[in-house]
């Protein structure tokens, strides 16, 4: 018999499949006899623990290796996690600089398109990424969104942030004493 680890503390899983075996164990004293012939391994492990046989399988081969020669350590699969993703996380100097530029063309009165708006900015050397994580960028990071108007999509800035620049520029006019203005 193998010997026990000694305080090792077992994951809910882990005690999960104990209750199964011991359940599987108290049937076949109740039968009097095993529930699967004793040469069929991978099934009565299967059936004793709750699991899948390819499962078995999967994880005697991650154990064994294919020549069932040698022995390796099993490890768990890491936890999937989310990537800081450079591209579409850009720092405020650039979020700012591309909000002036899509305002530029505002300005110019041009409807600005993603295809656009992607050749000018890198000619501006401001943001070098595909159409997609430009998209992204502009609705999340940027605060502008696709609208419908004279029936075709158009970029627009968000309404709570236009409003917000409005009332900045409201309260910036009323004051008389710029020296005293602190930023």
């Amino acid at each position: 018999m193998p010997k026990r680890i000694h305080k090792t503390v077992l994951n809910s899983a882990s005690r999960e499949l104990v209750i199964n075996l011991r359940e599987y164990f108290e049937q076949e004293l109740k039968n009097g006899r095993s529930l699967l012939p004793l040469t069929n391994v991978r099934g009565r492990v299967a059936d004793a623990l709750g699991i899948a046989k390819s499962t078995v399988s999967q994880i005697t081969k991650e154990k064994f290796g294919e020549s069932s020669m040698e022995e390796n350590k099993l490890l768990t699969p890491n936890k999937k996690r989310r990537k800081n993703h450079p591209v579409t996380n850009p720092d405020s100097f650039n979020v700012d600089a591309i909000r002036n530029h899509i305002y530029g063309y505002y300005a110019r009165n041009e409807l600005p398109t993603l295809r656009k708006l992607s050749n000018s900015l890198r000619e501006a050397e401001l943001f070098e990424a595909s159409l997609p994580s430009l998209s992204k960028l502009l609705r999340h990071k940027v605060g502008f969104r696709y609208q419908k108007a004279d029936k075709r999509k158009v970029l627009m800035e968000r309404t709570d942030i236009a409003l917000a620049r409005c009332d900045f520029l409201r309260k910036a006019k009323q004051i008389e004493d710029w020296d005293k203005v602190v930023f």
